[in-house]
């Protein structure tokens, strides 16, 4: 998914109504789709390239942003759940060696990214 197609479909989720997924899901709040997108455009300013993205809204009143990357499939996963808070997993394929050079583009120093990101926009 590009970046555009996916700042469409989380502006879609705006139009979610309480029990859109059919087990009782209340709809996702404004707050939490304003923060994906500026998070998701603040990543593509820092790491242009990054591709196999997807994103879902998720019946906790958040939304999941994920990327498979590389061809030892490297999965990061983010989930956006409150205006100031996300929860950041990276996967490795067992024996991957997971060091790598630091540098900007280096998904290591992602987290630190995402948790200044968090805390200083609005």
């Amino acid at each position: 998914m590009k970046l555009s197609e996916a700042i469409a479909e989380l502006n879609a989720y705006k139009n979610l109504e309480d029990n859109w997924d059919g087990y009782g899901a209340p709809p996702i709040p404004e707050e939490i789709i304003t923060k994906a997108i500026g998070l998701l455009l603040y990543i593509y300013s820092v790491f242009p390239d990054l591709e196999g993205l997807s994103v879902a809204p998720t019946p906790d009143e958040s939304i999941t942003l994920e990327w498979y990357i590389g061809k030892n499939c490297k999965e990061m996963n983010i989930e956006v759940y409150a205006k100031n808070k996300a929860n950041v997993i990276l996967s490795f394929p067992i024996n991957t060696e997971v060091s790598e050079p630091r540098d900007k583009n280096n998904l290591s120093d992602l987290n630190a990214l995402i948790e200044t990101y968090l805390h200083t926009s609005n």
